[in-house]
């Protein structure tokens, strides 16, 4: 068995089943599936959306991930810990980055002012690629107000690959390689839905983390060599004075 092979455990959802979800749901209902700007909150997971028999330190009598003891009025903190997480684990959680959208409103609720300028605020979703000691690796997920990766300019597309539901065979793949299938809990994801690969983000597991799916173990390998081919191009480039 390989290293990767040996980072997932047997599917417990068969193709079949997925296939069912996927044919009593309208895909095109924003109801109907996960956007990856509108991730789910813990609270709307249950238990954080863990639906696995993995070990983990939450109280039974509790499904919030926040601690008993909050360490302040402004301080979410989760009961995570290292062994809660798996290779191509799909989850959401509070992200933020400094807005460089000039049509954006000044009075939207995601958009917050700080010393350092304007910061957008939403819950994202994102594919666990790697766990270190205290945090996780991963790449964000996107679905480009719906376009999908037609909505970026064709010399960026290659810098990601498209999400597919595991079992939908009416897939419309929008980018230059073959999809990720994933098996999201719930519903399925958009399917527009695309990976950035580039888009490296690290996330501390006391963050406010919901589970939402997970790759296939053949998704979760085809993205890691995509992620692997563009980081070995960009580190081949010669020094520049």
């Amino acid at each position: 068995m390989s290293v990767a092979a040996s980072r997932f455990a047997a599917e417990s959802t068969t193709p079949s089943q997925v296939a069912s979800d996927l044919a009593s749901l309208n895909i095109n209902s924003t109801a109907a599936h996960y956007t990856p700007s509108e991730g789910p909150t813990p609270a709307a997971q249950g238990g954080g959306g863990k639906v696995r028999a993995a070990p983990t330190t939450q109280a039974a009598s509790n499904c919030s991930t926040l601690k008993d003891r909050a360490e302040s009025a402004f301080c979410k903190l989760s009961r995570w810990t290292r062994r809660d997480f798996r290779h191509g684990d799909i989850i959401s959680i509070p992200y933020h980055t400094p807005n460089l959208d000039p049509y954006v409103q000044e009075d939207d609720s995601c958009l917050t002012y700080t010393d350092e300028g304007y910061v957008y605020s939403k819950r994202r979703m994102l594919i666990v690629l790697w766990i270190h000691q205290q945090d996780l690796f991963c790449v964000p997920l996107f679905s480009f107000g719906g376009k999908g990766i037609r909505g970026k300019p064709e010399w960026l597309r290659k810098e990601y690959v498209s999400v597919r539901n595991k079992g939908d065979k009416k897939f419309d793949n929008q980018g230059p390689c073959p999809p990720v299938d994933v098996v999201a809990w719930k519903k399925p994801m958009h399917p527009m839905t695309a990976v950035q690969i580039t888009g490296g983000t690290k996330v501390n597991f006391s963050e406010d983390i919901a589970f939402c799916g997970r790759t296939t173990e053949d998704g979760y390998n085809h993205l890691l060599e995509l992620w692997n081919e563009l980081w070995m191009k960009a580190q081949g480039e010669v020094w520049r004075n």
